[in-house]
């Protein structure tokens, strides 16, 4: 990686601005971020809005996008239309914005293998969804993304690299908040394409009330195309609230 670049309107005063500025060909910044609200003791969940496990896809499928009574498009008081961003079958990045119907569900108009991500993009008087908007897979009913109530973006430390990039991991990051005595442990997954989650590094939180920990990697770490990376936590206590966030550097292959 160079240490300078030259992006829009000059001199970059580093690589990693560079990138986020679009200056640098062939290469885009993703933030993935995550929260479980509510681990219960001796569980081990994956860090995302709907708690419990996250099922990787085998195949891809079309999604029912559903919300509150209020969350209708032009009409209601909450969400009006949702950003959908995931990989189609073909394992490219698709992006959609689905108008919404309340709790009676539109189906996306792609097929995914992954949805990464929902954004609440225009709302009624309420600015935001009124209620939990999930994404629901038509082929066996799983939900794979979701939005909690009033937060108007998904909440999902899990990401699946498209064909054709190669990711470079910065370093993941972790907070607890339980009210308990607890014992977190943050750990980092990634499963390559045909292959398995392997364990690739770990943080402890520890504290009564609330804990925080970072690691950083002075060789960042490197994923290949397709592979899905997830935050998945373990905790010794009831309702530990757990988020975490992993940033990762997108090369063209």
């Amino acid at each position: 990686m160079a240490s300078s670049s030259t992006v829009r309107g000059g001199a970059a005063p580093n690589w990693f601005l560079g990138v986020s500025q679009g200056g640098i060909p062939g290469t885009s910044f993703v933030a993935k971020f995550g929260r479980n609200p509510s681990i219960g003791s001796g569980q081990t969940e994956d860090i995302w809005g709907a708690g419990g496990t996250w099922v990787a896809p085998t195949q891809a499928r079309t999604h029912s996008i559903t919300g509150d009574a209020a969350d209708v498009n032009t009409s209601g008081t909450g969400a009006w239309t949702v950003s959908v961003q995931g990989l189609n079958a073909s394992y490219v990045l698709t992006t959609e914005t689905v108008n919404m119907a309340g709790a009676g569900g539109v189906n996306t108009s792609n097929s995914y293998v992954i949805i990464y991500r929902m954004i609440v993009l225009t709302a009624g008087t309420g600015g935001t969804n009124a209620g939990v908007i999930a994404a629901t897979a038509a082929t066996d009913s799983t939900v794979t993304c979701s939005i909690l109530a009033g937060v108007g973006q998904s909440q999902m430390a899990i990401y699946q690299i498209a064909a054709g990039y190669t990711a470079y991991m910065m370093g993941f990051n972790g907070s607890m908040n339980g009210g308990n005595n607890a014992n977190v442990l943050l750990n980092l997954f990634a499963k390559p394409f045909g292959g398995v989650f392997n364990l690739k590094s770990s943080i402890s939180l520890n504290a009564a009330g609330s804990s925080f920990g970072t690691r950083l990697f002075a060789v960042p770490l490197t994923f290949a195309a397709k592979t899905t990376i997830k935050l998945r936590a373990t905790s010794d206590a009831v309702g530990s609230d757990v988020t975490g966030e992993f940033d990762l550097i997108l090369v063209a292959d």
